[in-house]
């Protein structure tokens, strides 16, 4: 009994340990979307949690329910919003948060693997890390392409690993099909490319040229000797594609008359899908995208689509006439070279009334057979080179 009482006197504890601190933790958290979650003792009946989730901007409150602890809430909007967050028990407000983001660790992910969209959205990511004063990490599935041009930007791989970097706040922006008013502020179809992104950073509209590193190791060897004019003639759906038979051939045998070499810059090789041969061409094997940069950024000019290398081309400062029907003109960035025939059917990627079929090359969705870029004449595309030279 002695060395009973001996031990006791010796213990260290609080003698009124049963009352534990049942006090419930509230945790706030940006990952695309805002939550908050409630993490408790469910032993203790406290009385339930008001949640709000207020927009700024507008004043509204755009998500309102009340839940009991080791439950959460969590809003639809996926884009970014300037939240103020309150969470109220009974008549005390608990938390008063303002989403405040300067020199905080935050992380923007590149939904896609277009070129294009890169090229379009990445200066509007510089635009958010400038305006939040945040230290931005990127993803893309191009760092290679902007590390030097965007020195403030913090690149990492897509799906890599990002614990070790203790980001709490997370968005994502790219063209989602599904659910579009979630993810999308408006709906991605009635934007300009560049819009899509801004739309979901919650920046004002603004078209800023992209930075493009020069490469490397640039292949050389792949310049023709001369002055040239690369063409880039293949997309990833029929409906992108110039769809006049005879248009390339006669825009090629053109340039060739004028002393151009005419270098095609893409992988696919001619025939491709609904594409033909083309005779009076240059088509080098491209390794990877810095061997398109090193032949784009020495042409005299650029002849293209509504697709990713003739946005590398505009980024490179290079004219670009620019052949799309099934876009409207205020789609693509800003040239005054910029070809589509109104008179027809076109635009058809902007109506909301049809969702693109990714699946179906022959998409056309009013059974058009592409008259949208079908009836584009070669000659109303030799006008427009005529006019850079």
């Amino acid at each position: 009994m002695d060395n009973l009482l001996k031990e006791y006197k010796n213990t260290d504890f609080n003698p009124n340990s049963f009352l534990e601190d049942h006090e419930d933790t509230i945790k706030l958290f940006f990952n695309r979307g805002a939550k908050v979650e409630i993490q408790g003792d469910s032993s203790f009946d406290d009385g339930p949690y008001s949640i709000q989730f207020i927009d700024r901007k507008s004043g509204k409150t755009l998500c309102e329910n009340t839940i009991n602890k080791n439950h959460w809430l969590a809003t639809n909007e996926k884009y970014y919003m300037d939240w103020h967050i309150k969470v109220f028990q009974g008549d005390k407000l608990k938390v008063d948060h303002i989403l405040d983001l300067s020199n905080q660790n935050v992380l923007i992910v590149f939904d896609t693997k277009s070129v294009g969209d890169t090229i379009a959205w990445l200066p509007q990511v510089e635009e958010f890390r400038r305006l939040h004063n945040c230290k931005l990490y990127v993803a893309t599935f191009f760092n290679h392409l902007f590390k030097k041009s965007y020195p403030e930007l913090n690149f990492i791989e897509p799906n890599g690993e990002i614990n070790h970097l203790q980001i709490k706040y997370q968005w994502w922006i790219g063209v989602y099909m599904d659910n579009i008013d979630q993810y999308h502020r408006r709906d991605w179809r009635t934007l300009p490319l560049v819009e899509i992104a801004t739309d979901q950073l919650g920046l004002e509209p603004k078209e800023i040229k992209c930075k493009i590193d020069k490469p490397s190791f640039p292949n050389k060897s792949l310049k023709p000797k001369g002055k040239y004019v690369c063409i880039s003639t293949a997309s990833t759906a029929g409906l992108k594609h110039w769809q006049n038979e005879e248009g390339w051939q006669r825009v090629v045998d053109h340039l060739n008359s004028l002393g151009y070499k005419v270098v095609i810059v893409q992988r696919e090789r001619l025939p491709w899908m609904d594409l033909k041969e083309l005779k009076g061409v240059v088509h080098p094997f491209l390794r990877n995208i810095e061997d398109a940069v090193t032949l784009i950024k020495d042409c005299d000019f650029f002849i293209g689509l509504s697709s990713g290398m003739s946005w590398v081309a505009w980024a490179l400062d290079k004219k670009v006439v620019l052949i799309s029907g099934f876009t409207k003109a205020f789609h693509e960035f800003s040239t005054p070279y910029r070809i589509i025939n109104e008179d027809v059917c076109n635009g058809c990627w902007h109506d909301t009334n049809y969702l693109f079929d990714r699946s179906n090359w022959e998409w056309c969705p009013k059974n058009k057979k592409f008259e949208c870029s079908k009836s584009i004449s070669a000659d109303k595309v030799i006008k427009e080179i005529d006019k850079i030279v």
